[in-house]
């Protein structure tokens, strides 16, 4: 069996991680390719999971608490348990929490027996990202997100203006180059 890629799809609350992973859900499915999708949810009540398309996919709640900080053996077990199932899933989502640090969940992935971890992916809000990054209380987060994206989307560009857009890249290249 070869490495199962595994996509790292983190941002702050907000930027449309559970969107994407339900399109990549829907194409997938229509390609035939098998999903597996690992949610992250912080707190006691997950919701993300309950808004994933699940369709002939398998979605695995990682909840109480963000992924990042407090699972460990957790998200190596079910990245091993998926990838022993029958038939295997072509690749692995981990969609982490609004709050988690999507690199740190990586290296961890990373640990998982014939993994490939493909490029840490960052989704920010393009109406709002700047703006929460300056936030005191939540700045730092979405700044160290950023900071650790191998790629960052942006989501809702269609509400920005062009001019607005392009300070936006030129302020992504500062802070997450």
């Amino acid at each position: 069996m070869s490495a199962t890629p595994v996509f790292v799809i983190g941002g702050y609350l907000g930027a449309g991680k559970t969107t994407l992973v339900n399109r990549w859900l829907r194409e997938a499915r229509d390609l035939g390719i098998r999903l597996a999708v690992l949610v992250n949810d912080f707190g006691e009540i997950g919701i993300d999971a309950e808004l994933i398309v699940s369709e002939g996919t398998e979605v695995i709640e990682l909840a109480g608490g963000c992924v990042c900080c407090s699972f460990g053996n957790d998200l190596v077990g079910a990245v091993a348990r998926l990838r022993a199932r029958e038939p295997a899933p072509d690749c692995l989502l981990i969609e982490t929490s609004g709050v988690a640090l999507p690199g740190t969940v990586a290296r961890t992935a990373r640990l998982a027996p014939e993994v490939a971890l493909a490029p840490v992916l960052v989704l920010a809000d393009a109406t709002g990202v700047i703006e929460k990054s300056q936030d005191r209380y939540v700045g730092d987060t979405v700044l160290r997100q950023l900071a650790q994206a191998d790629r960052v989307l942006l989501s809702r560009t269609e509400l920005v203006d062009p001019g607005r857009l392009a300070q936006l890249r030129e302020w992504l290249q500062e802070v997450a180059p």
